[in-house]
C-alpha cells in the first residue's frame, strides 16, 4: 500500500542477521511493532473481502494470517502483550 505510515521492518525481523545498531530493540517498540501488524492483518482481511477472486482472496487471507503470527512474535519477544 503507497503512502503507509506503518514502519520498515529490520533485518532481525525478516529473518535476516542483525546488524550492530539493530540487536536491542526496546520492549515498547516491539509492541508498537506487533500493534502495526495486527492493524496491518486487519486491513488486508477487509481488502480480501472484497475480491472476486477465491484464488486472490485465499492468498490475502495468508497474508493477514502471516500478519498476525509476526504479532504474536513481536510480542513474545517484548515479554508479553500487556508489558508496553
Amino acid at each position: 500500500m503507497a503512502g503507509s505510515d506503518l514502519p520498515l521492518l529490520s533485518s532481525a525481523e525478516v529473518g535476516a542477521a542483525p546488524t550492530r545498531k539493530e540487536e536491542f530493540m526496546p520492549d515498547a517498540e516491539l509492541i508498537t511493532l506487533a500493534k502495526h501488524s495486527r492493524a496491518r492483518a486487519k486491513q488486508v482481511l477487509a481488502r480480501a473481502k472484497s475480491f472476486r477472486d477465491a484464488d486472490a482472496k485465499r492468498k490475502m487471507r495468508r497474508v493477514a494470517v502471516s500478519y498476525k503470527k509476526l504479532a504474536r512474535r513481536l510480542e513474545h519477544e517484548a515479554g508479553g502483550p500487556d508489558k508496553a
